[in-house]
């Protein structure tokens, strides 16, 4: 982007979705150990908000963590259980 001029957009952070002390802490169960020996041994994901003209939307993206490919993904105008279901339905 620096190269040919380009710059993003910043908005000014409101918060997010995690509040500290919000339920319980999962178990690290990967020991944060996120270099496998091979591919389809750990599977990592993340939900991002978009911000769109018509209202916001939610991607959640899965990806593979020794190829870094993407193994599934989806995208809705929610945050709900199904949006993450969604994604690792391959």
């Amino acid at each position: 982007m620096n190269t040919c001029g380009a710059v993003g957009i910043h908005y000014k952070h409101r918060g997010g979705c995690t509040r500290p002390g919000d339920g319980d802490v999962s178990d690290d169960l990967v020991n944060r150990a996120f270099d496998p020996e091979g591919p389809d041994r750990l599977w990592v994901m993340d939900v991002t908000e978009h911000r769109t003209l018509t209202g916001k939307v939610y991607l959640a993206i899965v990806l593979d963590a020794w190829s870094r490919l993407v193994v599934g993904w989806s995208i809705a105008d929610h945050m709900r259980a199904e949006l993450v279901a969604d994604a690792v339905q391959i």
